[in-house]
């Protein structure tokens, strides 16, 4: 028996099979945009989130996936009369 791929390359012509399978993988790129959370609560307003001493823990991974680093983090974050804000980090720990 013939594999699906053998008897699809037998009816199309090459370069339509690559138009098709580029525009299959395309799609898989597509995702939500900003609009389809709009209307959604509570709002984010990152001058009342990011204000004042806050604290963050992340991670750091390779290519593959892989945790190759963890860090904790303090952050003074501060916003200027012009909207415009700063993050203070100080690394505590990076392992």
């Amino acid at each position: 028996m013939q594999s699906l791929l053998t008897v699809i390359s037998k009816c199309l012509p090459a370069p339509i099979l690559w138009i098709v399978a580029s525009a299959l993988l395309l799609s898989g790129c597509a995702g939500p945009s900003l609009d389809d959370y709009a209307d959604r609560t509570p709002e984010l307003v990152p001058e009342a989130y990011f204000t004042g001493e806050l604290s963050a823990r992340g991670v750091v991974r390779n290519f593959s996936g892989e945790v190759i680093r963890t860090f904790d983090a303090d952050i003074t974050a501060t916003w200027d009369d012009d909207g415009v804000g700063t993050l203070g980090e100080v690394v505590l720990v990076i392992r």
